[in-house]
């Protein structure tokens, strides 16, 4: 394929990344605090939320993968729920209810989130599955894997640092406004550069459900890949949500300062998912993401003792090093993973490896919040009181870096029993293109 179609089909990702991180970042907010909701209405609406995402996630994979089209599986979804998703983006920050109805409210908020839900894994999801149908080459989705990282980055700089500027400035109605036209065309440009899917209606209708599932959870590759991936991305989940107490009780700094670590962390993983696009192409993906996890995990270590905010983002650079490693690599790795059940099942089933990861990795969002809640009480933290107990300053360090530590060292021993690698891996990608030429 083409560079150009190559950077457009990435560039999807700046919707993907921007409009959940600005949903997951500001929602709760404007529902409870500028709406008055109760905030146990909305922690109880999300937390259905979430379960529903989970659940939806492997279903609209098979159904992905069970569509015949002549526009190919995954493009008829996409250009179905990219309108809806971008007006359904708007409604949420524009209530159709009038302030003071709190359970009205209530209602409408549990209504758009399970809409926004439904088109958001639907686009997305079919997004993320035409990567490894489109790319079948290492390098092909190393580089475009460097790509879509560094796009799904601008998407979640853009995610958390705009919308405070557009709704102080415009109000909350042009936050959804902008924020759905330019996912809108985000995801328009993601359909441009994969028009003329490789995969059609030729294709043989795909596995039921049920054997779908349990092909799935019965493969060792993918189980040790999902296992890996789940606490890689839990220790992803654990530091920005740290971040926040780090900065107040630990740094005693300006919300600035956390801005610029976050920043700094991020700005420096851009140019390095090239670095580790050519790392991968040398040493394979299995052995670049062990590395990748390892210097992660030490680089953790520093953060133990810092105590100064020009430190911590300095080291929160030091951390973007390996971040861009882990970032690149996931989807290469379940890529490699799809390409052997496909060689087994002769059924390519992208939509319900995609799906099934995503119902797992899922659930570290609230194993996130319950070892984040579990050490802070434990550590006698106060909220909003101006003056902490000493041990909250050590559950934070704890928090920022050997909490994360510790998941990222899991995943990593996870990948040491992976056993897609070498001429196993080899053997599946010379069956993969004969497959390809008898078609």
């Amino acid at each position: 394929m083409r560079t150009g179609r190559m950077i457009s089909y990435s560039a999807g990702n700046v919707g993907a990344s921007m409009l959940i991180q600005a949903f997951s970042a500001f929602a709760y907010f404007y529902y409870v605090d500028q709406l008055k909701v109760p905030d146990e209405w909305i922690s109880t609406a999300l937390v259905i939320h979430g379960i529903f995402n989970a659940v939806l996630n492997p279903l609209s994979g098979q159904l992905s993968d069970r569509t015949r089209s002549r526009l190919g599986r995954r493009l008829p979804w996409m250009l179905g729920g990219m309108v809806p998703l971008a007006i359904v983006y708007v409604l949420i920050w524009t209530p159709l209810v009038p302030r003071g109805h709190l359970q009205a409210l209530l209602v409408y908020f549990f209504i758009v989130v399970l809409l926004y839900d439904i088109f958001y894994v639907f686009v997305v999801l079919n997004w993320t599955s035409l990567f490894p149908e489109l790319f079948h080459k290492l390098r092909e989705r190393s580089v475009v894997s460097a790509w879509r990282q560094m796009f799904g980055i601008i998407g979640m700089i853009v995610g958390v640092a705009l919308p405070p500027v557009i709704y102080k400035t415009y109000g909350w109605t042009a936050l959804g406004l902008i924020f759905g036209i330019v996912g809108l065309i985000s995801f328009l440009a993601a359909v441009w550069g994969a028009w003329n899917p490789r995969d059609t209606h030729f294709v043989e209708a795909g596995l039921p459900l049920g054997k779908a599932l349990s092909a799935t959870f019965r493969n060792p590759a993918f189980v040790f890949y999902v296992i890996g991936s789940f606490f890689f991305q839990l220790a992803f989940q654990i530091i920005p949500g740290a971040v926040p107490f780090f900065g107040e009780y630990v740094l005693h700094a300006s919300g600035a300062a956390q801005t610029y670590m976050l920043g700094a962390m991020f700005i420096v993983a851009i140019p390095m998912v090239y670095v580790w696009s050519a790392v991968t192409n040398r040493i394979g993906p299995r052995n670049a993401v062990m590395t990748s996890g390892i210097l992660f995990a030490a680089s953790l270590i520093g953060f133990w003792f810092v105590s100064s905010s020009a430190l911590a983002i300095m080291w929160a650079g030091v951390l973007g090093l390996s971040l861009a490693g882990l970032m690149i690599l996931l989807d290469v790795l379940l890529s490699d993973v799809i390409d052997e059940d496909h060689v087994k099942t002769g059924t390519p089933r992208e939509g319900m490896y995609f799906g099934v990861q995503g119902f797992i990795v899922r659930w570290g969002v609230s194993l996130n919040a319950v070892l984040t809640t579990t050490v802070l009480n434990r550590s006698h933290y106060v909220a909003g009181a101006a003056h902490q107990a000493p041990t909250v300053a050590t559950g934070i360090h704890f928090l920022m870096s050997f909490a994360p530590m510790i998941s990222v060292l899991i995943a990593v021993a996870a990948f040491v029993f992976y056993p897609l690698r070498g001429q196993r891996l080899a053997a599946v990608k010379a069956r993969l293109a004969e497959m390809e030429a008898e078609a």
